[in-house]
């Protein structure tokens, strides 16, 4: 292998450690989500989506393994909204515990959006420069798996908002 073969490489290994920080921040807040959703339909999807992270995490530490890397424990901050505190209180003081719920709801979909962007960017980059295309199926069933809980709250929603509203 030459030098900048093991240069590729190790970017690679980088790349697929910020997603692993993601995913360790994803599962922590799944967790966290889970005990707070009150619709049971709602808990039971966090509660198969965390399950699925864990096996993302356990194949992205692998791949990681794989690139000669050290798999990080670390999480990525999250890209959530940061509202001016004048507009937080307001809603903070006015909102039903219904509408804090799918204020949640909003923002776990921007996170599984955030995921979901980020192993298709890996997949193009792998694809694009001839790099890492072995670790495509492993990224590709992870952005499978963030699509499907993408597509479960786009389309549960306007039942989520309807029961949530009515709190």
């Amino acid at each position: 292998m030459t030098k900048q073969q093991n240069i590729e490489k190790e970017k690679f290994a980088l790349m697929y450690n910020s997603v692993l920080s993601m995913e360790n921040a994803a599962r922590k807040r799944l967790e966290k989500r889970i005990n707070e959703v009150s619709l049971p339909e709602a808990k039971q999807q966090l509660q198969h989506h965390l399950e699925e992270t864990k096996e993302q995490q356990k194949r992205l530490q692998d791949l990681i393994t794989k690139y000669n890397g050290t798999p990080t424990t670390e999480e990525l901050g999250l890209p959530l909204p940061s509202y001016p505190e004048s507009i937080k209180k307001g809603m903070e003081s006015s909102m039903t515990e219904g509408e804090k719920e799918l204020k949640k709801t909003e923002e776990d979909l921007l996170l599984e959006k955030a995921e979901a962007t980020c192993y298709n960017m890996l997949i193009q980059k792998s694809n694009i420069l001839n790099i890492g295309t072995e670790a495509l199926p492993i990224l590709q069933q992870n952005l499978q798996e963030e699509q499907s809980m993408i597509d479960w709250i786009e389309s549960n929603s306007p039942i989520m908002i309807q029961q949530l509203l009515n709190k």
